[in-house]
């Protein structure tokens, strides 16, 4: 049976980017360069992480405001069925909403599921989260963080937006 030389694949293993070996240490630009790279890669994610935050509070705001289910009511804004704008049942929930309150989704082009079908605005809005934020991917929200309200009831974080754009620049 052959065998490779032990003395070659020693040697092998000294090279390569993870071997150690003896350069000279970062000069203090360099240390710099890497500092702001790090820096502006926080800021980064912090604006991710409101942007995500505002979003989730949206759709917090929406579940707060929402009549709850109701046998002949809507979900969101609590109409009554209507002769000419009867409720429409969402097909993620099974809640029924309103016309104003459904989104009509396209059906599958199977015949099977030609009638049309609804999803209610809260079922939508969860969707564009999960789309907008990349948790469809990671099977999980990311990191967020909910914004502080002002004294008038918008949220503002446009100071660290400012930042981030002037540090970017």
């Amino acid at each position: 049976m052959w065998r490779p030389k032990l003395h070659t694949q020693l040697h092998r293993l000294r090279t390569g980017w993870s071997a150690a070996r003896s350069e000279p240490p970062l000069s203090k630009s360099e240390r710099e360069a890497i500092a702001a790279v790090v820096k502006r890669a926080e800021k980064v994610d912090e604006v991710e992480a409101r942007r995500v935050g505002r979003l989730v509070a949206r759709l917090e705001g929406m579940r707060r405001s929402a009549q709850g289910p109701a046998p002949k009511t809507c979900l969101l804004c609590g109409e009554t069925s209507r002769l000419l704008a009867p409720l429409r049942t969402c097909s993620i929930c099974r809640n029924s909403a309103c016309p104003k309150c459904v989104i009509e989704t396209s059906p599958h082009r199977s015949s099977i599921y030609s009638r049309e079908q609804y999803v209610c605005n809260l079922c939508a809005e969860t969707r564009e989260i999960w789309k907008k934020s990349g948790a469809w991917f990671f099977k999980s929200l990311p990191k967020y963080i909910l914004p502080d309200k002002k004294i008038t009831g918008r949220y503002n974080d446009t100071e660290l937006a400012k930042s981030l754009q002037v540090t970017l620049n």
